[in-house]
């Protein structure tokens, strides 16, 4: 309910977003510690670029995985066990054009 929070008070509760909109919110976003700064190292280490796949076990509202999909042009699977998240992730990531076709999130049951 954050990151909604924050979208309204943005003025961007509706329509379409760009992946900045979310991982400008931070800690709301990204679930970990370090942040965009941690995701920008894994990147670099791994060599993402559009021909990687990521698995993001405990994906939460999907901020990793938007971000290295946005930023690197990877595939990315998100898993996560909380069925609230995992449906705000997938509104979340539709709501950005060209993003979604970048990531699926695996239903771990």
């Amino acid at each position: 309910r954050a990151v909604y929070s924050a979208l309204d008070k943005a003025g961007k509760a509706d329509g379409p977003l760009c992946a900045e909109d979310l991982y400008s919110l931070g800690h709301l976003d990204q679930y970990h510690y370090g942040g965009t700064d941690a995701c920008d190292e894994a990147a670099a280490l791994l060599g993402l670029d559009s021909g990687s796949t990521v698995l993001d076990i405990g994906s939460g509202i999907g901020g990793t995985s938007r971000y290295l999909a946005a930023t690197t042009g990877c595939r990315v699977v998100g898993v996560e066990l909380q069925p609230d998240l995992c449906e705000a992730a997938a509104a979340l990531t539709a709501r950005i054009p060209g993003l979604s076709d970048r990531g699926d999130a695996a239903d771990p049951n």
